[in-house]
């Protein structure tokens, strides 16, 4: 397996020197790039592409959301922070997660994990879990999951609706918003990322935090807005590169032609 390439910019030795730590800990990462100055950052990140950077925003001496606006294909870029109240701001504005700079390794194991069965999901069908008690990643099959119905519940109330109806999922504060290709909507009691998991990984795509789509379903591509039932979602910078890459892999038989049409719209994205 490709190992997976981390770049660091700390301002801060210390946590410099546990962050390697961490990483030289696991044969599945590498050190590729160590950054001293936010210029230099930029140049690199717009030639080169890690697949991770590791970024202390407390040390930083620049505007870390406005730099890193400058990047033309940011990787999954983690935070590095003492301040729980900015982590908002930052998951708002591209970054993929973050860590307290004690970095303890189980958390560090879970979170890094992340990124490596996102980028495992878009080149085969096995998926890495981080095994917590050896430090390691064990491999395991994919589960496929059948095209057939769900039951959506929320508070006292229990619907069914066939899976392949549905077009779009939304998180809301009432609970997730189910709407189906007919325009029936229901609610669902929830998270996205759990309701994502039960849904088949060939016809669903998480655009951002928010929303998941039915592939089948989009109507329309334009730079970072997607459209379906004529609804207008924005396409996250994170997301991008999994959107295009799932147009690419996947076939819509009969639908060849939106197929095309996506993936001539899809050039445009900002990823």
């Amino acid at each position: 397996m490709k190992k997976i390439s981390c770049a660091i910019f700390m301002g801060d030795p210390r946590t410099q020197k546990e962050i390697t730590g961490r990483i030289d800990f696991f044969d599945s990462l590498e050190i590729s790039n160590v950054f001293n100055n936010h210029i230099e950052m930029i140049e690199t990140l717009n030639h080169e592409r890690p697949d991770i950077l590791f970024i202390n925003v407390d040390q930083a001496q620049f505007n870390v959301l406005e730099v890193l606006k400058m990047v033309h294909r940011p990787p999954f870029i983690f935070a590095i922070t003492h301040n729980k109240l900015r982590i908002p701001e930052l998951l708002d504005n591209g970054f993929f997660d973050y860590l307290s700079p004690k970095l303890d390794l189980e958390t560090f194991c879970k979170k890094v994990s992340k990124v490596l069965n996102i980028k495992n999901a878009l080149t085969c069908d096995t998926s890495y879990l981080v095994k917590e008690s050896e430090g390691g990643y064990s491999r395991k099959a994919k589960k496929k999951v059948e095209h057939t119905n769900i039951f959506l519940n929320y508070k006292k109330t229990q619907c069914r609706m066939a899976i392949e109806d549905i077009a779009l999922v939304v998180k809301t504060p009432l609970g997730l918003k189910v709407e189906s290709i007919r325009g029936r909507v229901a609610y669902h009691n929830s998270t996205i990322k759990n309701f994502g998991q039960l849904l088949p990984d060939d016809l669903f795509i998480r655009i951002n935090k928010s929303v998941i789509v039915n592939m089948m379903h989009i109507e329309k591509v334009e730079q970072n807005t997607i459209y379906v039932r004529k609804k207008s979602f924005e396409l996250s910078r994170i997301y991008a590169p999994a959107l295009r890459d799932f147009i690419r892999k996947n076939s819509f038989g009969k639908n060849a032609l939106l197929k095309r049409k996506l993936l001539a719209s899809n050039d445009e994205i900002k990823c």
